[in-house]
């Protein structure tokens, strides 16, 4: 079993990290987001790059095999040499895994605010894909697969927990705010998708009286099957495999196979033996194509 722990660089420990290997945590995720004191600032981190580099060296002491680090490119202000130094610095420590993801401006968050009022200007669009194809570069070439969009991993250690979720495969959420996927046979054939209260009171009230706190709850019909599993899925850079999708939802809806036709057509998506992919060069730009399947 993968159990994977999520922390900050500045305030694990060796006692905390051999007491999580201990309760069987056996993959950590450090989000290091950069090693760079000016862009770490910006991304208002609590660590410094010495802390990264410790908490990595941390965790190998405490027993953990199975490290990934978290990096953010096209932070205002960032060069593309500054950015290659982070991608160095993040291969020397030699993790697992590698998360790579450019800096977006998503409505409601203090980012998108600043952006708005002039506070923060994005990097220029040809910068930012400058950075994406240095990361695909200098991953590749110290061993590292890049298997989805943002992901890279040396063979045998992409995330099990994410490439669940890109296959739409079932998965269960506990705690506040959590959300489910489930496949409860004839009552939801396509899947059950259920999400728990943001409130702790509220989740260990219905807990405690034993019952599902969900509030919210919904059965997937298959046209939804179909879409989630083709957007979520060529994420990957494996794509999907159409036959076993028909095996498993049905025959895609006519409007979404015509989308899928004209996308292959136009060069958008690749039909290669039976699977569907993103071409390499479209990696960048995949939301323009996959809103296409929405």
């Amino acid at each position: 079993m993968e159990t994977t722990l999520e922390a900050n660089p500045g305030t694990v420990t060796l006692d905390t990290l051999r007491a999580f290997r201990a309760a069987g945590i056996n993959r950590v995720s450090f989000g290091a987001q950069s090693f760079n004191p000016r862009h770490l600032a910006r991304l208002g981190r609590v660590h410094d790059a010495h802390q990264t580099v410790e908490a990595v060296h941390l965790a190998r002491q405490a027993g953990v095999a199975n490290i990934s680090l978290d990096l953010m490119f096209a932070v205002p202000g960032q060069t593309l040499p500054e950015w290659e130094a982070d991608l160095e610095r993040a291969v020397s420590l030699a993790p697992e895994h590698l998360a790579v993801y450019s800096l977006t401006y998503e409505e409601g968050t203090t980012f998108h605010a600043m952006r708005r009022r002039g506070e923060l200007v994005p990097v220029p669009e040809d910068l930012d894909l400058a950075m994406f194809t240095q990361a695909q570069e200098t991953l590749g070439a110290a061993g590292y697969r890049q298997y989805e969009i943002s992901n890279f991993a040396r063979p045998g250690h992409e995330s099990r927990h994410n490439v669940k979720y890109w296959k739409r495969e079932g998965t269960t959420g506990l705690g506040p705010s959590a959300h489910s996927l489930l496949f409860p046979g004839e009552r939801a054939p396509h899947g059950l998708r259920a999400a728990n209260p943001p409130s702790l009171a509220e989740y260990g009230k219905s807990i405690r009286e034993g019952r599902l706190p969900w509030t919210v709850e919904q059965a997937c019909r298959y046209e939804d099957a179909w879409k989630e599993s083709l957007i979520f899925g060529l994420r990957m850079t494996d794509g999907v495999d159409l036959g076993d999708l028909e095996q498993t939802i049905g025959a895609p809806p006519d409007p979404l196979r015509h989308a899928v036709n004209e996308l292959v057509a136009g060069g958008r998506l690749l039909e290669e033996n039976g699977r569907l992919r993103l071409p390499g060069e479209l990696l960048f730009v995949s939301n323009e194509v996959l809103q296409r399947l929405a």
